[in-house]
């Protein structure tokens, strides 16, 4: 399947070889291969990620592992009052006042990989809310959009995409 757009997804078919990251619709969920594998005759998601349980409902999975470059740049959102004697009071602003921004590069990443990331994100169309586990410390699922990506071919079959990570109560 090397060499194909991020818009050529097929449905998963019974004993067809797939490898690592092919990406194939099943039930009009995406998946992503984990393992070269051969699918046998029933949908085994041993094989696959991409859709992960979450608080009881099937959400989509960002499962890829970025480098170690990445970036976490926190604001918590903060409502200060500053009094005329120098005294200051802050209070949170909202209920989830510490939502994490991360920034995360995935380089050196062959075309199916690549090609994978690139689907998953643009599948989710910068609005759509997926699981996400940061990396150690934060490393917890967490809910997460990517409103922005960067892709990056260095040279063949080696890519580089960075990605905007902005967590999201819902």
């Amino acid at each position: 399947m090397a060499g194909l757009s991020i818009y050529t997804v097929t449905d998963w078919q019974e004993n067809t070889n797939y490898n690592l990251y092919d990406i194939y619709r099943y039930n009009n969920l995406y998946y992503y291969a984990i393992a070269r594998h051969n699918s046998g005759s029933t949908f085994d998601s041993t094989y696959s990620d991409g859709i992960v349980s979450f608080n009881g409902v099937n959400k989509p999975n960002f499962f890829f592992i970025p480098g170690y470059n990445g970036e976490l740049n926190v604001r918590p959102t903060v409502r200060k009052v500053q009094f005329g004697d120098g005294y200051a009071q802050r209070v949170p602003e909202n209920i989830n006042g510490i939502l994490l921004p991360f920034n995360l590069t995935f380089d050196k990443r062959t075309d199916s990989e690549a090609r994978a990331i690139l689907h998953f994100l643009d599948s989710r169309k910068g609005h759509e809310s997926f699981v996400f586990t940061p990396p150690f410390p934060f490393n917890v699922q967490k809910l997460f959009v990517a409103e922005e990506w960067k892709h990056a071919q260095q040279f063949a079959d080696n890519h580089t995409i960075t990605v905007t990570l902005q967590e999201t109560p819902v």
